[in-house]
This record gives structure tokens, C-alpha cells and sequence, in this order.
């Protein structure tokens, strides 16, 4: 989500986290403003405490992952010719979870979603469509990532009043 979003559902936020989700993904600025806090380490710290899998995209700093106390960094790729970030994130989560689901570690996982990220090059149309048709060119898998569930139908999260989708129908949430 974004940082406004995160504020104005913090506690919402930070319930769904603790006591519904496995995998959170978060830039460093959402999960700084999530637990009102001043520095990573107290991120890391916050992290090790929920004992979840945490994946934070820090920019040019790279990412990390903690779960289970564990922490693993990956820097970010160099010297990239970015028009556009729209989308880098859901990228890196799709790549991230790529790895995940065909059981490779934690450090190859950040790497998958660091390598499929930096592809985030624009063409001249716009939308979501528009980065998300060469980019499933060149990883043909990403395709089927756009259709896993990631929490329940029967229990969806629900975000005063909305469901996990930002919509009030009665609709299974789908998508990353």
C-alpha cells in the first residue's frame, strides 16, 4: 500500500499483519510510518518480534527479507535506465513469490524479485498493461502469479468496510 493508505489504516494494518498474514511485502517508508518508528533497526526488530516473513524494498539500498529471525539482504541492480517505476513493486513481489512457491531461499528469492523488478522499463503506452505485457514476454511464468489468492475467500480482510480488493461487493479477492 501506499504511505497515506498506511496511516489512515494503520491499526487496521498492524491487526491484519499480526494476526492474518505470512508474508507482508513493504517499502521502507510504509513500514517506518506503520510502527512509528525512526530507524531500520527498529524495523528489523519489529520484524524479528511479529515472526513473520518480511519483505522491504529499501530503493537504491536494495531489499531485505527477515523470517523466522533470519535476515538476508540483496543489493539493488546498478546502473538501470528507469523511465518509470510504476508496477516495480508488484514486480518484485511476483518474483520474490516466484522463488518462494519453487522453494528456493530467501537470498535467491530477493534476487528473483530484484532481477524482475529492474525490467520495469516503460514503453511509450501507459498502464499497468502496458509494463506488464514485455515483461511477461520475457518471464512467461509471471503470468500465472497474477491469479494466486493470498488469503482466504471464506475470511476476507476487510479494512473499514472495504474488502481486500477496496470494494464493498461480496466478490473473492484475487491478484497480488
Amino acid at each position: 500500500s501506499d504511505i497515506f493508505c498506511v496511516e489512515r489504516h494503520k491499526k487496521d494494518f498492524l491487526e491484519v499483519i499480526k494476526n492474518k498474514l505470512d508474508i507482508i511485502f513493504a517499502n521502507e517508508q510504509e513500514i517506518l510510518s506503520l510502527i512509528n518508528g525512526k530507524t531500520f533497526d527498529e524495523v528489523i526488530s519489529f520484524s524479528k518480534e511479529v515472526n513473520k516473513n518480511f519483505i522491504i524494498t529499501r530503493g537504491a539500498k536494495g531489499a531485505i527479507a527477515i523470517k523466522n529471525r533470519e535476515i538476508v539482504e540483496c543489493p539493488a541492480k546498478k546502473n538501470l535506465n528507469i523511465i518509470d517505476l510504476t508496477g516495480a513493486g508488484d514486480l518484485f513481489a511476483a518474483g520474490y513469490l516466484h522463488g518462494q512457491i519453487n522453494n528456493l531461499s530467501l537470498k535467491e528469492s530477493l534476487n528473483k524479485g530484484t532481477e524482475l523488478s529492474s525490467q520495469i522499463i516503460k514503453p511509450a503506452l501507459s498502464g499497468a498493461s502496458a509494463t506488464f505485457i514485455p515483461v511477461t514476454l520475457k518471464y512467461p511464468w509471471l503470468a500465472s502469479m497474477f491469479v494466486i489468492k493470498i488469503w482466504s475467500t471464506t475470511d476476507p480482510v476487510k479494512l473499514d468496510g472495504l474488502d481486500a480488493t477496496g470494494s464493498t461487493s461480496k466478490a473473492p479477492p484475487i491478484g497480488i
